[in-house]
């Protein structure tokens, strides 16, 4: 998986989100919105960095980010 797709965005409801050892480089700005968000595993992946946005995802509380280019 080289993107995640922004129509992700618009699933309101979303919990979690894996997508471990891929090749994402990006984390979309829409994906930013998803305020239910609790987990996110998103390691072994290319992300160099995350958009400002990324802060909006105060309901977080697993978040995996190693192995990037952070």
């Amino acid at each position: 998986l080289g993107a995640l797709p922004d129509g992700l965005g618009a699933f309101q409801s979303l919990t979690q989100i894996f997508c471990a050892g891929n090749q994402i480089s990006q984390w979309p700005v829409a994906m930013c919105n998803l305020v239910n968000l609790t987990e996110i595993e998103i390691n072994g992946n290319d992300l160099k960095t995350l958009p400002d946005q990324f802060g909006k995802l105060q309901a977080l509380e697993k978040l995996n980010l190693a192995n990037n280019k952070l």
